[in-house]
């Protein structure tokens, strides 16, 4: 039993020791005021960048990096991106938002997808609507017939109020 001990006290403190190191290596706190902080070499900066990229959220980025590289960071831009007024070359000096819009607008300008006569390949045109989903409104379609109004989508499996809020512009019946 006290072996068991000795060997928990032991590995306890080797991962004290490993946690104080990493402390007393973070950044230090740089004199810029646009950028976040600064190690040994670099200054870095914090953005926060949002909409149509895989992984939106917050990221630390080396100051003098590329707007493209933030869209890297963040996982790339997702199918719906509309990069047309995105300067990708853009140089990152200080803490900022990026926002990514989503091709909605010409989405919407284009003919509505109609849910009752509509292919899986259609379906995946929508924003949301992934291949379960496009699966179960056809599934939905087939057993119950054709939809009476767009709203009667709520009813399918995985579509609810929110996911319909965002998918009711790009459908009719």
């Amino acid at each position: 039993m006290k072996n068991k001990i000795k060997k928990v006290l032991r590995i306890g403190m080797f991962f004290l020791i490993l946690f104080l190191n990493a402390c007393s290596n973070s950044p230090a706190i740089s004199s810029n005021p646009d950028a976040s902080f600064s190690d040994t070499s670099n200054t870095f900066c914090m953005i926060d960048i949002r909409g149509e990229v895989v992984y939106p959220g917050i990221y630390k980025i080396e100051v003098g990096s590329l707007f493209n590289d933030a869209i890297q960071l963040a996982g790339g831009i997702t199918k719906n991106a509309n990069l047309d007024d995105i300067n990708l070359v853009a140089i990152i000096t200080q803490n900022i938002k990026i926002v990514i819009p989503s091709k909605k607008e010409e989405i919407v300008d284009k003919t509505k997808i109609n849910i009752n006569t509509c292919t899986i390949e259609e379906l995946l045109t929508i924003p949301k609507i992934g291949i379960t989903k496009a699966n179960a409104i056809i599934a939905y379609r087939n057993a119950n017939g054709s939809f009476t109004n767009i709203e009667e989508l709520k009813e399918v499996d995985g579509i609810g109020d929110v996911i319909f809020e965002e998918i009711k512009v790009y459908i009719t019946i």
